[in-house]
């Protein structure tokens, strides 16, 4: 059986280089500092290497498309800003499986102890609080709300939750603002009555 030479063959010379080729050629040649980069940023070697993975596939994805120019001084710089931010979307997800492990951790303790989970001081009186709050923000509109629970229950900053919603940081900023002041005055009306 003949096995045709040019299947997996360099390109032909004379032919032009396709872009997704170039990207290839260029991976040959920076493999090993895009490989020690992406260990530097992982947990572990497993993790470098899905980061280098995921890194590479959205590299050619973004060539392929015309986002970046098939060239060196281009394609590495980009890279390494993938790997980097993959890392640290990695490292995000990673404390928020951790953390959301631990509340449940906490809420099973207090469970156990016969008491409501999330409650920070397991009084009645901090319960009634909690539910009461929760009433006050479901009287706002889902805009608002999201925007307190974002901000409150999650810890995050207004850049954080507008990208979360997709909204401008400074949107988030007043929708917040806004849906305090509500608050306020669905407390003041609620201790009146």
């Amino acid at each position: 059986m003949k096995m045709d030479n040019h299947a997996h063959a360099e390109p032909r010379s004379g032919a032009p280089e396709t872009p997704l080729e170039s990207c290839v050629a260029w991976f040959r040649e920076q493999q090993r500092v895009l490989a020690a980069f992406a260990e530097l940023q992982a947990a572990g070697m497993l993790e470098a290497e899905e980061l280098l993975s995921e890194s590479l596939k959205r590299v050619a994805a973004a060539v392929v498309h015309g986002a970046v120019p098939p060239h060196p001084e281009k394609l590495t710089p980009y890279c390494l800003r993938v790997i980097r931010n993959a890392a640290i979307d990695a490292k995000k997800r990673h404390e928020i499986r951790r953390r959301t492990e631990l509340a449940y951790a906490k809420e099973d303790e207090t469970a156990a102890r016969g008491v409501r989970p999330g409650d920070p001081l397991a009084t009645a009186e901090l319960r009634d609080d909690c539910q009461r709050a929760m009433q006050m923000l479901r009287q706002l509109p889902p805009v608002l709300a999201e925007v307190v629970l974002l901000r409150i229950w999650q810890d995050m900053n207004y850049r954080d939750i507008g990208e979360v919603l997709g909204i401008p940081v400074t949107t988030a900023q007043s929708r917040y603002s806004a849906a305090i002041t509500r608050l306020q005055t669905l407390f003041h009306h609620h201790h009146e009555s």
